[in-house]
């Protein structure tokens, strides 16, 4: 895809530009060369990892879909960690015995160095609260949002320090294009994001039944929401505490969601009555455009992984043919899987195939291969709880369907 190769390529340039930069300046030791690049990709890493967390419409279109882009995001942030604290103990060993650890590890008035420092551990800091720390949705998102503190110091770092990106020009402007691109991109999430590209809807109905949350909206101005998709959704008062929910019916200027009540923002929306207002973000998701090719599909749905099936379900053509399992461990209430069971009445090319696991046991790929008619044309759609979608994706897998006709959604944003 058109993301990986531009990641690849990031990553290339800033080496070569370093090779280039070492023809001027050899390094002086092994490890002072291994600081050097450890810094280079650890800020160039930190940077990318700035831009696909702005959500851009743009990155779902590049990377095939949101999930897939936080995925990547996590990715180069967890390396950009590694990279950095590499950097600053590569430091530590190359310059022994002559410097004493406190000139790498303790602020001083020699700002080059603290900016450094002040990068690093504002980095640990919100990692520690990220990792070993089980800090609440809302709360973690906040202190998350702060990275880009890190990104600010380590860039005035980059840029005052004597090393390559001082004496070597055409590394300087490409460390510098990055760390601008990185700033702009968290100025813009933390401070413009919510603000834009937004829509406000009214509630008209909201209904409970158990755990299960469903509310109608209307809007204005709504949003269009294929089927499949998703959007993001906040209390106007807290605009920055935004959630992700599959859109259960979209049509004219109505949107209806299912939300399962798991944490503090859904108990808050079950509170909610007539009237009171929504702010939504989107649309958002590639999942439901991989049906536009498909003959025939097999849905794996788990507990509220069943939501954006229920769109798709209604966009099913003559033309298709569509299994679909959901797996609970008994079955959730009615006003979520009676419109399957209904449809599956009235639409012959749509069969409905509840399985309760507590009567029937685990769901399995083989199963559902077999039962489906071993065709390793189909396309395999799974949506629910991780552990669930990847263990069925790789037993599929190692049944011999394609990658490619194995496709998942993962809503884990955090």
């Amino acid at each position: 895809m058109r993301g990986y190769a531009g990641i690849a390529s990031t990553f290339l340039i800033t080496f070569i530009l370093w090779i280039l930069a070492k023809q001027l300046n050899p390094a002086m030791s092994v490890a002072h060369g291994a600081t050097q690049i450890s810094a280079l990709l650890g800020i160039i890493a930190l940077s990318l990892s700035f831009v696909l967390a702005t959500r851009g419409k743009f990155l779902e279109k590049m990377f095939g879909g949101l999930d897939v882009v936080y995925k990547i995001h996590h990715i180069l942030g967890g390396s950009a960690l590694i990279l950095l604290i590499n950097h600053a103990l590569l430091l530590i060993v190359d310059s022994m015995p002559a410097n004493t650890l406190a000139l790498y590890l303790v602020p001083s008035t020699t700002w080059s160095y603290t900016y450094g420092i002040i990068s690093l551990y504002i980095m640990l800091l919100l990692v520690v609260l990220t990792i070993y720390i089980h800090l609440p949705y809302r709360y973690w998102k906040w202190s998350h949002e702060w990275m880009g503190l890190v990104i600010i110091f380590g860039g005035l770092h980059a840029m005052l320090i004597s090393s390559d990106t001082t004496s070597f020009v055409p590394l300087r402007i490409w460390v510098l294009f990055w760390v601008l691109v990185a700033t702009v991109a968290f100025i813009y999430k933390r401070f413009i994001y919510y603000f834009v590209d937004k829509t406000t809807y009214k509630i008209v109905r909201i209904g409970r039944e158990k755990e299960l949350v469903v509310i109608s909206l209307e809007s204005d101005k709504p949003i269009k929401f294929e089927p499949g998709q998703y959007g993001f959704f906040a209390l106007p008062s807290k605009r920055r505490d935004d959630h992700a929910f599959s859109i259960l019916a979209c049509h004219e200027n109505k949107l209806i969601v299912g939300i399962k009540m798991v944490g503090h923002f859904t108990e808050k929306l079950a509170t909610l009555k007539n009237g009171h207002e929504l702010i939504v973000k989107g649309p958002y998701g590639t999942f439901g455009e991989k049906m536009k090719n498909a003959e025939h599909a097999v849905w794996i749905a788990g507990g509220i992984g069943i939501t954006p099936f229920l769109s798709m379900a209604k966009a099913v053509r003559n033309d298709q043919k569509v299994e679909m399992y959901f797996c609970a461990r008994t079955l959730p209430p009615s006003v979520i899987t009676e419109p399957f069971a209904n449809l599956s009445k009235r639409n012959p090319n749509f069969v409905w195939l509840p399985c309760e696991t507590s009567k029937g046991g685990r769901l399995t790929g083989q199963k559902i291969y077999d039962d489906t008619g071993c065709d390793r044309n189909a396309f395999y759609m799974l949506c629910g709880p991780s552990a669930m979608m990847e263990s069925i994706a790789e037993q599929l897998a190692g049944i011999g369907i394609k990658r490619s006709h194995i496709i998942y959604e993962d809503f884990a944003f955090k």
